[in-house]
C-alpha cells in the first residue's frame, strides 16, 4: 500500500512539473511577440522582427532581443510595421458563446495617427535643414563658377601671348599677365581650391540627412 501511494504522488509531481514548464514556455513566447513591432526584410530574403529601430546615417540600429544590432541601409529591402493586433478568425458557434468585446482598432488607429503626425513634423523640420545647407552649397558653387570663368579666360589669353612670343605656354603663361591680373590669379587660385573643398564638405554633411529623409518618407508611406 505504501508503494502505491508513493507512485501516485510521484505521478502527480511529474504532471505538475510538466504543467509549469508549458506555462513558462507560453509566457516566454507571448512576451516576444508582444514586444515585436517591426519586421526588417533584407535583400537576401532574411527577416528580422525587432521591437523598434532608429536611423543613424547610412545604418539602421535595431533593438533586438535586449540588444542593438546595426544593419547597413543598402542591405535592407523594406521595413514593415507589424504592431497592429491581428484579428482572430472564429467560427459562428464560438462567436455566440463569447460576450462582445470593444474593438481595439480605434485605439490602434489613434496611435498610428499620432505617430504619423510626429514623423511628418520631423520630415518638415528636416526639409528645412536640408534646404538651408543646399542654399549654402549653391552660393559657393556660383562663387566658384564666376572665379573659375575669369581664371580660365586669363589663362587662355596669357597662353596665347606666350605662344606668339615663342615661349612655352604651359610653364610661362603667368609671365604674360598684366600686373593686376597676375595679382588676382595669385590670390584666388587657392581660393578656388578652398571653395571646392567646402562644397565637398557640404556634400558629406548632406548625405546622412538625405538618408534620414528617405527613411522618414518610407515610414510615413507605411502608415498611410
Amino acid at each position: 500500500m505504501k508503494t502505491s501511494f508513493r507512485k501516485k504522488g510521484e505521478r502527480r509531481g511529474v504532471r505538475k512539473a510538466l504543467l509549469l514548464a508549458m506555462v513558462s514556455i507560453f509566457l516566454c513566447l507571448s512576451f516576444v511577440s508582444a514586444d515585436a513591432a517591426y519586421k526588417i526584410i533584407l535583400n537576401n530574403g532574411a527577416e528580422i522582427t525587432v521591437e523598434r529601430y532608429e536611423t543613424a546615417g547610412n545604418e539602421i540600429k535595431a533593438y533586438y532581443d535586449g540588444g542593438i544590432i546595426s544593419i547597413n541601409r543598402k542591405d535592407i529591402r523594406s521595413i514593415k510595421n507589424i504592431n497592429a493586433p491581428a484579428t482572430p478568425v472564429e467560427s459562428p458557434a464560438t462567436d455566440k458563446s463569447k460576450k462582445s468585446q470593444p474593438s481595439t482598432a480605434p485605439v490602434q488607429q489613434k496611435a498610428d495617427m499620432s505617430e504619423l503626425q510626429g514623423l511628418e513634423q520631423r520630415l518638415t523640420d528636416l526639409d528645412g535643414s536640408i534646404k538651408k545647407i543646399e542654399e549654402k552649397k549653391i552660393t559657393l558653387q556660383n562663387e566658384k563658377a564666376a572665379m573659375a570663368s575669369r581664371y580660365n579666360s586669363l589663362e587662355s589669353e596669357a597662353r596665347r601671348r606666350a605662344a606668339v612670343d615663342g615661349k612655352e605656354p604651359q610653364t610661362h603663361w603667368r609671365d604674360f599677365l598684366v600686373p593686376e591680373d597676375y595679382l588676382w590669379v595669385s590670390q584666388n587660385e587657392s581660393r578656388i581650391a578652398e571653395i571646392d573643398e567646402r562644397i565637398k564638405g557640404i556634400d558629406r554633411e548632406l548625405q546622412p540627412l538625405l538618408y534620414d529623409k528617405e527613411d522618414l518618407q518610407k515610414r510615413i508611406s507605411e502608415l498611410k
